[in-house]
């Protein structure tokens, strides 16, 4: 139900001046191979105090709301469901989770993640196609029982 009611409000191949009408929450899109993209990341640097390019990968620009990412909705989160932050284990492996690992104690990336993304959890697993993620997962559920 919440899916159907949010697909509703995801718009995409704009124009630029529809784009420049909305209030955007994010923008993804691929890096076309041999492009340069300097005017792009000049642009990014001159407007650092209100937006950020967190992309889940190298071949892709994900643009937010600085104050918007999965950190700050995961805390929401708890905090509607009365759940303490130190109660919340997150999981990440791109640029878009560096943020979301630092806030939470319990936090985890695959070996196979980005430079960044290991260095923002506060432990590294296993790589993911050895599905380090779902083990530890179970593995946690397993020890709470």
């Amino acid at each position: 139900m919440f899916m159907n009611n949010a697909s509703k409000h995801l718009v995409f191949n704009q124009s630029t001046q529809e784009i420049l009408e909305q209030d955007i929450c994010k923008i993804n899109t691929f890096l076309e191979p041999g492009q340069s993209y300097n005017r792009f990341y000049h642009f990014l640097d001159e407007h650092s105090d209100a937006i950020i390019n967190a992309p889940c990968d190298d071949n892709m620009i994900e643009i937010t709301k600085k104050s918007v990412n999965k950190g700050t909705a995961i805390h929401w989160l708890g905090q509607y469901l009365y759940i303490h932050d130190d109660e919340i284990a997150v999981y990440g492996d791109g640029g878009n989770d560096i943020k979301m690992l630092s806030m939470f104690q319990h936090s985890y990336a695959p070996s196979t993640a980005l430079k960044e993304a290991q260095y923002a959890a506060h432990i590294q697993l296993g790589p993911y196609y050895e599905y380090s993620v779902a083990r530890h997962m179970l593995e946690t559920i397993a020890k709470q029982k």
